[in-house]
């Protein structure tokens, strides 16, 4: 258990996509909320394979998720502690 006081500041997330499939829709929600909350690509925004992408977000935990266009799970991480430069590569 344990854990620190947050920090604070802004964490650097890069999604690499080494995945065979097209990501085009990420979550990255707060440990403490029920849902999913927004689209963080947005509505015209795609990863494609081999691509990156790289999300600025309040340091702090967090559960990941990267879905295709079809709305099939490529990657779900729970309990993610994001702070400084982090990368997330989904295969």
């Amino acid at each position: 258990g344990g854990g620190g006081d947050g920090g604070g500041g802004t964490a650097t997330l890069t999604l690499r996509n080494n995945s065979g499939s097209t990501v085009c829709f990420v979550y990255i929600s707060p440990v403490t909320w029920s849902t999913w909350g927004d689209d963080w690509l947005g509505s015209s925004e795609v990863i494609g394979p081999g691509g990156t992408r790289v999300f600025s977000v309040p340091a702090g935990d967090y559960d990941l998720r990267a879905d295709d266009c079809s709305h099939n799970v490529l990657d779900d991480t729970r309990g993610v502690t994001l702070s400084g430069s982090m990368t997330w590569t989904i295969y």
